[in-house]
């Protein structure tokens, strides 16, 4: 395939970093091996501040996505950095968060093709999903 289509593409990869998008939105998902009665995503800067605590309550387990906008209640926008994914309320198998293609390198030697992305570079196969 032609790797160039990717580039402005994002990919859903397991990490446990978030990277705003384009938008400057942050999204992603855990994955909960079974019910949980209060689960919340903590966005944790590099210094450990808790800059947004995304409240998803209770759920069923399996893939729960998780979404911030990057603004304060105030409507103010706080976003910007890369931010540490960290789950309360349950112990999550899988975190996984959406990270925007920026550039693809293909190397000349027909090894696999690198997707440069905020949080460094997958290979095509990392994707768990793709929009």
């Amino acid at each position: 395939g032609d790797a160039a289509s990717w580039i402005g593409r994002s990919m859903l990869v397991t990490s446990n970093l978030a990277a705003p998008d384009a938008q400057g939105q942050y999204a992603g998902q855990v994955t909960l091996a079974g019910p949980a009665t209060n689960v919340s995503v903590d966005l944790v800067d590099g210094t450990g501040n808790v800059v947004k605590t995304i409240d998803i309550g209770a759920s069923q387990g399996g893939e729960v996505p998780f979404y911030w906008n990057g603004r304060d209640d105030a409507g103010t926008y706080i976003g910007g950095q890369t931010l540490k994914v960290q789950v309360r309320g349950a112990a999550p198998t899988n975190v996984a968060t959406w990270a925007s293609v920026a550039a693809v390198q293909s190397p000349a030697d027909g090894s696999q093709t690198k997707l440069i992305t905020p949080l460094g570079s997958f290979v095509p196969a990392d994707a768990l999903k793709l929009t």
